[in-house]
């Protein structure tokens, strides 16, 4: 079942509580995203009628989320595409697959909520991979081959600005091996708006590889993935800022 996060309106920018000893400890991995391993976690398989479905099955809009605490893991105010621990926020597409679609990143030159930066994620997806082109970044939240403990956390939030689309914030766990990671989708407003997406209502494709029950103990990684239907071409511009973890415990 896909659901689409409703954008929390009118909310406060995020609090940057992250300290270094924080940002040392949200230090990025790269290795989440194998190249064979590559289509798995962006993609989910899902037949074109699924699209319409998705619609009917999102979740209705609830009462927004008042953050407890929030740990701000990149806001793009170096005007660097890094995160707080200084990693690069990684590109990937499906030219794994046989794809030829394109991504770019770059920082913008206004952010949300009078902030000097975001940052910029500029798709063109083709129809040269069958199930749907795809491309977006990644980040990991921890040293090569480790993983971090965010159970003290209600889920990812991030302020977002776009072009109507539809998105999906991932969640990788080094549980899944298969690379059908965690995911909820979410759609780009027009301004900068406020986006939760809760741990509980992360999804794994119910069409290809295993299925896990969740646990945020062991997070590898996040990222955001643009994707296109079926035999479909799509452009796509996705604004990000102040990307983090909030805690409404």
């Amino acid at each position: 079942m896909n659901n689409i996060i409703t954008p929390v309106s009118n909310s406060p920018r995020s609090i940057r509580t992250a300290n270094p000893a924080s940002r040392e400890s949200a230090r990025f991995n790269t290795l989440w995203f194998h190249p064979t391993a590559l289509l798995l976690a962006a993609c989910v398989w899902m037949r074109v009628s699924d699209y319409a479905t998705a619609a009917e099955e999102a979740s209705t809009t609830q009462k927004p989320s008042t953050a407890v605490k929030v740990l701000c893991v990149a806001d793009f105010e170096q005007a660097t595409t890094q995160t707080l621990a200084g990693a690069p926020w990684e590109t990937f597409n499906d030219s794994v697959m046989g794809g030829k679609s394109t991504i770019q990143i770059s920082v913008t030159p206004q952010g949300a909520k009078g902030s000097q930066h975001g940052m910029l994620m500029s798709t063109k997806l083709t129809t040269d991979f069958q199930w749907g082109g795809f491309a977006g970044i990644r980040a990991s939240l921890s040293s090569p081959g480790g993983t971090t403990n965010l159970s003290a956390f209600t889920g990812v939030q991030f302020y977002a600005r776009g072009d109507g689309k539809t998105y999906r914030a991932l969640v990788g766990r080094q549980s899944v091996k298969d690379g059908n990671h965690f995911y909820g989708e979410f759609v780009a407003p027009a301004q900068w708006t406020l986006v939760q997406v809760p741990f509980t209502k992360l999804v794994q494709s119910p069409d290809f590889g295993t299925r896990v029950a969740w646990s945020a103990e062991d997070v590898e990684a996040i990222g955001f993935l643009a994707r296109a239907e079926p035999g479909k071409t799509a452009e796509m511009s996705l604004e990000l800022d102040d990307i983090g973890l909030y805690s409404a415990k």
